[in-house]
Protein backbone atom coordinates (compact mmCIF):
# COMPACT_ATOMS: atom_id res chain seq x y z
CA UNK A 1 0.00 0.00 0.00
CA UNK A 2 1.17 3.51 -0.76
CA UNK A 3 1.76 5.93 2.13
CA UNK A 4 1.75 8.94 -0.17
CA UNK A 5 -0.97 11.55 0.40
CA UNK A 6 -3.90 11.72 -2.00
CA UNK A 7 -4.74 14.77 -4.11
CA UNK A 8 -8.15 14.80 -5.81
CA UNK A 9 -8.48 16.77 -9.05
CA UNK A 10 -11.64 17.88 -10.85
CA UNK A 11 -11.95 19.94 -14.03
CA UNK A 12 -15.24 21.84 -14.34
CA UNK A 13 -15.96 22.31 -18.05
CA UNK A 14 -19.75 22.77 -17.95
CA UNK A 15 -21.35 25.33 -15.61
CA UNK A 16 -24.53 23.23 -15.51
CA UNK A 17 -22.56 20.90 -13.21
CA UNK A 18 -21.21 23.65 -10.93
CA UNK A 19 -23.58 22.80 -8.08
CA UNK A 20 -22.72 19.10 -8.31
CA UNK A 21 -19.02 19.96 -8.28
CA UNK A 22 -19.48 21.94 -5.06
CA UNK A 23 -21.24 18.93 -3.57
CA UNK A 24 -18.35 16.68 -4.62
CA UNK A 25 -15.91 19.16 -3.10
CA UNK A 26 -17.76 19.00 0.22
CA UNK A 27 -17.90 15.18 0.13
CA UNK A 28 -14.19 14.77 -0.63
CA UNK A 29 -13.25 17.29 2.06
CA UNK A 30 -15.46 15.48 4.58
CA UNK A 31 -13.62 12.26 3.68
CA UNK A 32 -10.36 13.92 4.72
CA UNK A 33 -8.69 14.45 1.34
CA UNK A 34 -7.46 17.54 -0.48
CA UNK A 35 -9.43 18.46 -3.60
CA UNK A 36 -8.41 20.93 -6.28
CA UNK A 37 -11.12 22.15 -8.67
CA UNK A 38 -9.98 23.60 -12.00
CA UNK A 39 -12.10 25.73 -14.32
CA UNK A 40 -11.98 24.82 -18.03
CA UNK A 41 -8.34 23.79 -17.84
CA UNK A 42 -7.07 22.49 -21.18
CA UNK A 43 -6.50 18.77 -21.62
CA UNK A 44 -2.75 19.26 -21.89
CA UNK A 45 -2.71 21.54 -18.86
CA UNK A 46 -4.72 19.06 -16.77
CA UNK A 47 -2.46 16.14 -17.70
CA UNK A 48 0.63 18.26 -17.02
CA UNK A 49 -0.78 19.03 -13.57
CA UNK A 50 -1.23 15.34 -12.87
CA UNK A 51 2.31 14.59 -14.06
CA UNK A 52 3.73 17.25 -11.77
CA UNK A 53 1.94 15.81 -8.73
CA UNK A 54 2.46 12.08 -9.25
CA UNK A 55 6.10 11.82 -8.09
CA UNK A 56 5.06 13.14 -4.67
CA UNK A 57 1.39 12.21 -4.28
CA UNK A 58 -1.23 9.76 -5.36
CA UNK A 59 -3.73 11.49 -7.62
CA UNK A 60 -7.43 10.83 -8.11
CA UNK A 61 -9.54 12.36 -10.88
CA UNK A 62 -13.28 12.82 -10.40
CA UNK A 63 -15.70 13.51 -13.22
CA UNK A 64 -17.93 16.56 -12.79
CA UNK A 65 -20.99 14.36 -13.39
CA UNK A 66 -20.34 11.75 -10.69
CA UNK A 67 -23.28 11.44 -8.29
CA UNK A 68 -22.93 9.21 -5.25
CA UNK A 69 -23.27 9.22 -1.47
CA UNK A 70 -20.79 10.10 1.24
CA UNK A 71 -20.21 6.44 2.13
CA UNK A 72 -19.01 5.68 -1.40
CA UNK A 73 -16.81 8.81 -1.51
CA UNK A 74 -15.28 7.80 1.83
CA UNK A 75 -14.46 4.35 0.43
CA UNK A 76 -12.91 5.84 -2.71
CA UNK A 77 -10.83 8.45 -0.90
CA UNK A 78 -9.86 6.58 2.27
CA UNK A 79 -9.28 3.21 0.67
CA UNK A 80 -5.62 2.26 0.25
CA UNK A 81 -4.44 0.60 -2.95
CA UNK A 82 -0.93 -0.15 -4.11
CA UNK A 83 -2.19 0.05 -7.72
CA UNK A 84 -4.45 2.33 -9.70
CA UNK A 85 -8.22 1.87 -9.41
CA UNK A 86 -11.29 2.81 -11.45
CA UNK A 87 -14.91 3.01 -10.27
CA UNK A 88 -17.13 0.74 -12.40
CA UNK A 89 -20.53 -0.89 -12.45
CA UNK A 90 -21.81 -3.85 -14.44
CA UNK A 91 -23.26 -2.78 -17.77
CA UNK A 92 -24.62 -6.07 -19.05
CA UNK A 93 -22.61 -5.63 -22.24
CA UNK A 94 -24.31 -2.41 -23.35
CA UNK A 95 -22.19 -0.15 -25.56
CA UNK A 96 -21.15 3.37 -24.57
CA UNK A 97 -18.15 5.69 -24.57
CA UNK A 98 -17.52 4.64 -20.97
CA UNK A 99 -17.12 0.92 -21.60
CA UNK A 100 -14.66 -1.31 -19.81
CA UNK A 101 -13.92 -5.01 -19.66
CA UNK A 102 -13.21 -6.45 -16.23
CA UNK A 103 -11.63 -9.83 -15.45
CA UNK A 104 -10.82 -10.91 -11.88
CA UNK A 105 -11.58 -7.39 -10.63
CA UNK A 106 -8.97 -5.96 -13.01
CA UNK A 107 -9.73 -3.58 -15.88
CA UNK A 108 -8.26 -5.18 -19.00
CA UNK A 109 -9.74 -2.79 -21.57
CA UNK A 110 -11.28 0.68 -21.44
CA UNK A 111 -12.96 3.06 -23.87
CA UNK A 112 -13.05 6.71 -24.78
CA UNK A 113 -14.73 8.49 -27.68
CA UNK A 114 -11.68 7.35 -29.70
CA UNK A 115 -11.09 3.89 -28.22
CA UNK A 116 -13.35 0.85 -28.29
CA UNK A 117 -13.63 -2.23 -26.06
CA UNK A 118 -13.88 -5.82 -27.20
CA UNK A 119 -16.86 -7.47 -25.44
CA UNK A 120 -17.48 -4.87 -22.68
CA UNK A 121 -18.72 -5.97 -19.26
CA UNK A 122 -18.76 -2.73 -17.21
CA UNK A 123 -19.14 1.03 -17.43
CA UNK A 124 -16.70 3.53 -15.92
CA UNK A 125 -18.33 6.03 -13.58
CA UNK A 126 -15.89 8.91 -13.55
CA UNK A 127 -13.43 8.20 -10.75
CA UNK A 128 -9.86 7.01 -11.22
CA UNK A 129 -7.16 6.77 -8.60
CA UNK A 130 -3.68 6.86 -10.17
CA UNK A 131 -0.73 5.12 -8.55
CA UNK A 132 2.51 7.08 -8.34
CA UNK A 133 4.75 4.29 -9.67
CA UNK A 134 6.98 4.76 -12.69
CA UNK A 135 4.78 2.82 -15.12
CA UNK A 136 1.71 4.89 -14.19
CA UNK A 137 3.62 8.16 -14.57
CA UNK A 138 4.78 7.05 -18.01
CA UNK A 139 1.19 6.16 -18.97
CA UNK A 140 -0.01 9.66 -18.03
CA UNK A 141 2.72 11.11 -20.22
CA UNK A 142 1.62 8.87 -23.09
CA UNK A 143 -1.92 10.20 -22.62
CA UNK A 144 -0.51 13.75 -22.75
CA UNK A 145 1.35 13.03 -25.99
CA UNK A 146 -1.70 11.36 -27.54
CA UNK A 147 -4.03 14.17 -26.50
CA UNK A 148 -1.89 16.76 -28.26
CA UNK A 149 -2.70 15.24 -31.63
CA UNK A 150 -6.44 14.65 -31.16
CA UNK A 151 -8.98 17.30 -32.11
CA UNK A 152 -12.02 15.50 -30.71
CA UNK A 153 -12.84 16.12 -27.05
CA UNK A 154 -11.98 13.12 -24.85
CA UNK A 155 -12.81 12.55 -21.22
CA UNK A 156 -9.41 12.74 -19.52
CA UNK A 157 -10.20 10.30 -16.72
CA UNK A 158 -11.18 7.68 -19.28
CA UNK A 159 -8.14 8.46 -21.42
CA UNK A 160 -5.82 7.97 -18.44
CA UNK A 161 -7.52 4.64 -17.74
CA UNK A 162 -6.96 3.53 -21.33
CA UNK A 163 -3.32 4.64 -21.15
CA UNK A 164 -2.73 2.76 -17.89
CA UNK A 165 -4.32 -0.45 -19.14
CA UNK A 166 -2.53 -0.38 -22.48
CA UNK A 167 0.78 0.26 -20.75
CA UNK A 168 0.28 -2.93 -18.75
CA UNK A 169 -0.16 -1.12 -15.42
CA UNK A 170 -2.56 -2.97 -13.09
CA UNK A 171 -5.89 -1.18 -12.68
CA UNK A 172 -8.29 -2.46 -10.02
CA UNK A 173 -12.02 -2.35 -10.77
CA UNK A 174 -13.69 -0.67 -7.77
CA UNK A 175 -17.25 -1.92 -7.40
CA UNK A 176 -20.13 0.32 -6.35
CA UNK A 177 -22.58 0.15 -3.47
CA UNK A 178 -25.80 2.15 -3.46
CA UNK A 179 -26.55 5.04 -5.81
CA UNK A 180 -23.62 5.74 -8.10
CA UNK A 181 -24.18 7.35 -11.49
CA UNK A 182 -22.25 9.32 -14.08
CA UNK A 183 -24.55 12.07 -15.30
CA UNK A 184 -23.97 13.51 -18.77
CA UNK A 185 -26.91 15.92 -18.78
CA UNK A 186 -28.89 18.04 -16.35
CA UNK A 187 -31.82 15.61 -16.54
CA UNK A 188 -29.59 12.66 -15.60
CA UNK A 189 -28.09 14.74 -12.80
CA UNK A 190 -31.48 15.61 -11.32
CA UNK A 191 -32.69 12.00 -11.58
CA UNK A 192 -29.61 10.61 -9.84
CA UNK A 193 -29.79 13.17 -7.03
CA UNK A 194 -33.45 12.41 -6.40
CA UNK A 195 -32.60 8.73 -6.06
CA UNK A 196 -29.73 9.58 -3.72
CA UNK A 197 -31.94 11.51 -1.29
CA UNK A 198 -33.63 8.35 0.00
CA UNK A 199 -30.38 6.42 0.51
CA UNK A 200 -29.38 5.27 4.00
CA UNK A 201 -25.65 6.02 4.19
CA UNK A 202 -25.06 3.86 7.27
CA UNK A 203 -26.65 0.89 5.51
CA UNK A 204 -24.35 1.48 2.54
CA UNK A 205 -21.29 1.59 4.82
CA UNK A 206 -22.27 -1.69 6.44
CA UNK A 207 -22.98 -3.29 3.07
CA UNK A 208 -19.52 -2.27 1.82
CA UNK A 209 -17.99 -3.62 5.01
CA UNK A 210 -19.28 -7.14 4.35
CA UNK A 211 -16.84 -9.43 2.60
CA UNK A 212 -17.83 -10.22 -0.95
CA UNK A 213 -17.87 -13.77 -2.33
CA UNK A 214 -17.78 -15.49 1.07
CA UNK A 215 -18.59 -19.12 1.83
CA UNK A 216 -22.10 -20.51 2.33
CA UNK A 217 -22.06 -20.82 6.13
CA UNK A 218 -20.20 -17.52 6.52
CA UNK A 219 -22.67 -15.66 4.30
CA UNK A 220 -25.91 -16.99 5.74
CA UNK A 221 -24.95 -17.42 9.40
CA UNK A 222 -21.66 -15.90 10.54
CA UNK A 223 -21.96 -12.56 8.73
CA UNK A 224 -25.47 -12.06 10.10
CA UNK A 225 -24.02 -12.25 13.61
CA UNK A 226 -20.76 -10.43 12.90
CA UNK A 227 -22.63 -7.31 11.77
CA UNK A 228 -23.82 -6.83 15.35
CA UNK A 229 -20.26 -7.25 16.66
CA UNK A 230 -19.04 -4.81 14.02
CA UNK A 231 -21.47 -2.07 15.01
CA UNK A 232 -20.67 -2.63 18.71
CA UNK A 233 -16.94 -2.37 17.95
CA UNK A 234 -17.39 0.82 15.94
CA UNK A 235 -19.46 2.45 18.70
CA UNK A 236 -16.70 1.60 21.19
CA UNK A 237 -13.80 2.62 18.91
CA UNK A 238 -12.24 -0.84 18.71
CA UNK A 239 -9.52 -1.14 16.08
CA UNK A 240 -9.41 -4.07 13.63
CA UNK A 241 -6.19 -5.36 15.20
CA UNK A 242 -7.76 -5.34 18.67
CA UNK A 243 -10.64 -7.42 17.33
CA UNK A 244 -8.22 -9.84 15.64
CA UNK A 245 -6.32 -10.36 18.89
CA UNK A 246 -9.59 -10.82 20.81
CA UNK A 247 -10.59 -13.58 18.39
CA UNK A 248 -7.15 -15.19 18.87
CA UNK A 249 -7.45 -15.13 22.66
CA UNK A 250 -10.94 -16.67 22.56
CA UNK A 251 -9.76 -19.46 20.24
CA UNK A 252 -6.71 -20.26 22.39
CA UNK A 253 -8.91 -20.43 25.51
CA UNK A 254 -11.26 -22.77 23.62
CA UNK A 255 -8.29 -24.95 22.60
CA UNK A 256 -7.47 -25.18 26.30
CA UNK A 257 -11.03 -26.29 27.02
CA UNK A 258 -10.74 -28.98 24.35
CA UNK A 259 -7.44 -30.16 25.83
CA UNK A 260 -9.15 -31.07 29.11
CA UNK A 261 -11.31 -33.68 27.39
CA UNK A 262 -14.09 -32.83 29.86
CA UNK A 263 -17.44 -32.80 28.07
CA UNK A 264 -18.98 -29.73 29.80
CA UNK A 265 -15.94 -27.68 28.76
CA UNK A 266 -16.10 -29.25 25.28
CA UNK A 267 -19.68 -27.95 24.97
CA UNK A 268 -18.60 -24.52 26.15
CA UNK A 269 -15.69 -24.71 23.69
CA UNK A 270 -18.05 -25.54 20.82
CA UNK A 271 -19.88 -22.28 21.47
CA UNK A 272 -16.55 -20.47 21.87
CA UNK A 273 -15.37 -21.65 18.43
CA UNK A 274 -18.35 -19.96 16.82
CA UNK A 275 -17.84 -16.84 18.95
CA UNK A 276 -14.20 -16.66 17.87
CA UNK A 277 -14.96 -16.88 14.16
CA UNK A 278 -17.82 -14.37 14.42
CA UNK A 279 -15.43 -11.93 16.11
CA UNK A 280 -12.84 -12.72 13.43
CA UNK A 281 -15.33 -11.77 10.71
CA UNK A 282 -15.81 -8.39 12.40
CA UNK A 283 -12.18 -7.24 12.15
CA UNK A 284 -12.29 -6.98 8.36
CA UNK A 285 -15.75 -5.44 8.47
CA UNK A 286 -14.58 -2.71 10.86
CA UNK A 287 -11.52 -2.07 8.66
CA UNK A 288 -13.69 -1.67 5.56
CA UNK A 289 -16.37 0.35 7.39
CA UNK A 290 -13.91 2.85 8.83
CA UNK A 291 -11.38 2.80 5.99
CA UNK A 292 -8.63 1.88 8.50
CA UNK A 293 -6.53 -0.90 7.01
CA UNK A 294 -2.87 -1.80 6.77
CA UNK A 295 -0.56 -4.52 5.50
CA UNK A 296 0.31 -5.33 9.11
CA UNK A 297 -3.37 -5.82 9.93
CA UNK A 298 -3.88 -8.08 6.91
CA UNK A 299 -0.85 -10.17 7.90
CA UNK A 300 -2.01 -10.37 11.52
CA UNK A 301 -5.49 -11.51 10.47
CA UNK A 302 -4.21 -14.21 8.10
CA UNK A 303 -1.50 -15.54 10.42
CA UNK A 304 -3.70 -15.71 13.52
CA UNK A 305 -6.34 -17.62 11.55
CA UNK A 306 -3.81 -20.41 11.03
CA UNK A 307 -2.65 -20.32 14.68
CA UNK A 308 -6.24 -20.54 15.92
CA UNK A 309 -7.26 -23.38 13.65
CA UNK A 310 -4.19 -25.50 14.34
CA UNK A 311 -4.50 -24.87 18.09
CA UNK A 312 -8.06 -26.22 17.95
CA UNK A 313 -6.86 -29.37 16.17
CA UNK A 314 -4.19 -29.86 18.83
CA UNK A 315 -6.71 -29.24 21.61
CA UNK A 316 -9.02 -31.94 20.24
CA UNK A 317 -6.17 -34.44 19.96
CA UNK A 318 -4.81 -33.68 23.43
CA UNK A 319 -8.25 -33.95 25.00
CA UNK A 320 -8.86 -37.30 23.31
CA UNK A 321 -5.65 -38.66 24.82
CA UNK A 322 -7.28 -38.45 28.26
CA UNK A 323 -9.76 -41.07 27.03
CA UNK A 324 -7.16 -43.43 25.62
CA UNK A 325 -7.41 -42.23 21.98
CA UNK A 326 -4.30 -41.32 20.00
CA UNK A 327 -5.57 -38.75 17.49
CA UNK A 328 -2.27 -36.96 17.01
CA UNK A 329 -1.48 -38.60 13.62
CA UNK A 330 -4.96 -37.60 12.44
CA UNK A 331 -4.63 -34.05 13.76
CA UNK A 332 -1.18 -33.66 12.13
CA UNK A 333 -2.58 -34.95 8.83
CA UNK A 334 -5.32 -32.32 8.91
CA UNK A 335 -2.74 -29.62 9.69
CA UNK A 336 -0.54 -30.68 6.77
CA UNK A 337 -3.54 -30.84 4.46
CA UNK A 338 -4.71 -27.36 5.42
CA UNK A 339 -1.19 -25.94 5.04
CA UNK A 340 -0.95 -27.37 1.53
CA UNK A 341 -4.41 -26.01 0.71
CA UNK A 342 -3.65 -22.51 1.98
CA UNK A 343 -0.39 -22.33 0.02
CA UNK A 344 -1.91 -23.72 -3.16
CA UNK A 345 -4.96 -21.45 -2.90
CA UNK A 346 -2.80 -18.36 -2.46
CA UNK A 347 -0.36 -19.24 -5.23
CA UNK A 348 -2.93 -20.36 -7.76
CA UNK A 349 -5.16 -17.34 -7.22
CA UNK A 350 -2.20 -14.97 -7.58
CA UNK A 351 -0.96 -16.64 -10.78
CA UNK A 352 -4.51 -16.96 -12.13
CA UNK A 353 -5.11 -13.21 -11.85
CA UNK A 354 -1.82 -12.50 -13.63
CA UNK A 355 -2.52 -14.98 -16.43
CA UNK A 356 -6.21 -14.40 -17.04
CA UNK A 357 -6.15 -10.61 -16.73
CA UNK A 358 -2.88 -10.19 -18.61
CA UNK A 359 -2.85 -7.34 -21.13
CA UNK A 360 -0.24 -7.06 -23.85
CA UNK A 361 1.04 -3.49 -24.32
CA UNK A 362 -1.02 -1.75 -27.00
CA UNK A 363 -0.26 1.68 -28.52
CA UNK A 364 -2.74 4.44 -27.69
CA UNK A 365 -3.32 5.38 -31.35
CA UNK A 366 -4.94 1.94 -31.90
CA UNK A 367 -8.69 2.50 -31.93
CA UNK A 368 -9.50 -0.96 -30.57
CA UNK A 369 -7.84 -3.02 -27.84
CA UNK A 370 -5.62 -6.03 -28.49
CA UNK A 371 -8.68 -8.27 -28.45
CA UNK A 372 -9.26 -9.61 -24.96
CA UNK A 373 -11.02 -12.88 -25.61
CA UNK A 374 -12.38 -15.84 -23.68
CA UNK A 375 -9.83 -17.82 -21.68
CA UNK A 376 -11.29 -21.10 -22.92
CA UNK A 377 -14.35 -23.30 -22.92
CA UNK A 378 -13.70 -24.63 -19.41
CA UNK A 379 -13.82 -21.08 -18.04
CA UNK A 380 -16.95 -20.28 -20.04
CA UNK A 381 -18.65 -23.42 -18.72
CA UNK A 382 -17.66 -22.54 -15.16
CA UNK A 383 -19.07 -19.03 -15.56
CA UNK A 384 -22.34 -20.43 -16.91
CA UNK A 385 -22.62 -22.82 -13.97
CA UNK A 386 -21.97 -19.99 -11.51
CA UNK A 387 -24.92 -18.10 -12.95
CA UNK A 388 -27.12 -20.70 -11.22
CA UNK A 389 -27.10 -19.68 -7.54
CA UNK A 390 -27.73 -23.22 -6.26
CA UNK A 391 -24.79 -24.62 -8.24
CA UNK A 392 -22.57 -21.71 -7.18
CA UNK A 393 -23.31 -22.27 -3.48
CA UNK A 394 -22.80 -26.03 -3.83
CA UNK A 395 -19.37 -25.40 -5.37
CA UNK A 396 -18.51 -23.12 -2.44
CA UNK A 397 -19.48 -25.79 0.10
CA UNK A 398 -17.39 -28.42 -1.73
CA UNK A 399 -14.42 -26.07 -1.58
CA UNK A 400 -14.73 -26.43 2.23
CA UNK A 401 -13.86 -22.92 3.43
CA UNK A 402 -13.08 -21.91 7.02
CA UNK A 403 -16.70 -21.38 8.09
CA UNK A 404 -17.62 -24.96 7.25
CA UNK A 405 -14.42 -26.30 8.83
CA UNK A 406 -15.08 -24.53 12.11
CA UNK A 407 -18.69 -25.70 12.08
CA UNK A 408 -17.46 -29.32 12.00
CA UNK A 409 -15.08 -28.58 14.88
CA UNK A 410 -17.97 -27.17 16.93
CA UNK A 411 -20.25 -30.12 16.16
CA UNK A 412 -17.52 -32.62 17.08
CA UNK A 413 -16.91 -30.87 20.39
CA UNK A 414 -20.63 -30.49 21.12
CA UNK A 415 -21.20 -34.25 20.85
CA UNK A 416 -17.87 -35.10 22.51
CA UNK A 417 -16.63 -36.74 19.32
CA UNK A 418 -13.18 -35.30 18.52
CA UNK A 419 -12.33 -38.25 16.28
CA UNK A 420 -15.43 -37.63 14.17
CA UNK A 421 -14.52 -33.93 13.89
CA UNK A 422 -10.93 -34.62 12.80
CA UNK A 423 -11.94 -37.36 10.37
CA UNK A 424 -14.59 -35.06 8.94
CA UNK A 425 -12.00 -32.30 8.46
CA UNK A 426 -9.64 -34.73 6.73
CA UNK A 427 -12.21 -36.36 4.44
CA UNK A 428 -14.00 -33.17 3.40
CA UNK A 429 -10.63 -31.45 3.08
CA UNK A 430 -9.39 -34.14 0.70
CA UNK A 431 -12.59 -33.85 -1.34
CA UNK A 432 -12.16 -30.09 -1.49
CA UNK A 433 -8.51 -30.16 -2.54
CA UNK A 434 -9.22 -32.86 -5.15
CA UNK A 435 -12.08 -30.83 -6.60
CA UNK A 436 -10.08 -27.61 -6.77
CA UNK A 437 -6.94 -29.30 -8.13
CA UNK A 438 -8.78 -30.96 -11.03
CA UNK A 439 -10.52 -27.66 -11.86
CA UNK A 440 -7.26 -25.74 -11.74
CA UNK A 441 -5.43 -28.21 -13.98
CA UNK A 442 -8.24 -27.99 -16.58
CA UNK A 443 -8.32 -24.20 -16.25
CA UNK A 444 -4.58 -23.76 -16.64
CA UNK A 445 -4.56 -25.80 -19.85
CA UNK A 446 -6.20 -22.79 -21.50
CA UNK A 447 -3.44 -20.38 -20.49
CA UNK A 448 -1.57 -19.52 -23.65
CA UNK A 449 0.41 -16.45 -22.67
CA UNK A 450 3.99 -15.42 -23.40
CA UNK A 451 6.54 -16.57 -20.85
CA UNK A 452 6.92 -12.95 -19.72
CA UNK A 453 3.39 -13.17 -18.29
CA UNK A 454 3.83 -16.58 -16.64
CA UNK A 455 3.29 -15.40 -13.07
CA UNK A 456 6.36 -17.38 -12.02
CA UNK A 457 7.58 -14.43 -9.95
CA UNK A 458 4.82 -15.22 -7.42
CA UNK A 459 6.47 -18.58 -6.72
CA UNK A 460 10.04 -17.27 -7.05
CA UNK A 461 9.47 -14.84 -4.18
CA UNK A 462 8.75 -17.79 -1.89
CA UNK A 463 11.93 -19.74 -2.67
CA UNK A 464 13.75 -18.39 0.36
CA UNK A 465 15.63 -20.75 2.70
CA UNK A 466 15.72 -18.02 5.36
CA UNK A 467 18.41 -17.00 7.87
CA UNK A 468 20.09 -14.86 5.22
CA UNK A 469 20.94 -17.87 3.04
CA UNK A 470 20.25 -18.12 -0.69
CA UNK A 471 19.73 -21.02 -3.07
Amino acid sequence: MSNLPLRVLLNLTDQNFAENVENLRAQVTAAGANIEVQQNLSANGFLDLISSLLPHEQVAVIDQGLVTGQAMIDALVKGQWSTSGVLVKSSGGSVSNFNARVIHKRVVSAATAEHHVTTPTHSMLGFIRISSDEKSRAAVQHARDYCSGVLREINLGDLITVALVRAGAPVVAIGITGVCERANSVDQLVSAKQELITQDENAIRLQRALRADDGFYSTFVLRKLSQKVTMFAIRNNWTPNQITLTSLIVALVVAGFFATGWWPLMILGAIGVQASIVIDCADGEVARYTGVSSQRGAWLDASTDRVKEYALYAGLAFGASHHGMNLWPLAMSVMVLQTVRHMSDYNFNAVQVIRESAVLPTPLPNKIDSGVISNGTILDTSAQLNSNSKVRWLKKVIHFPIGERWLIISLGALFNAPAVALWGLLVFGLVGISYTTVGRVLRSKNWNHPQAISGSEVLARQIDPGLGAAW
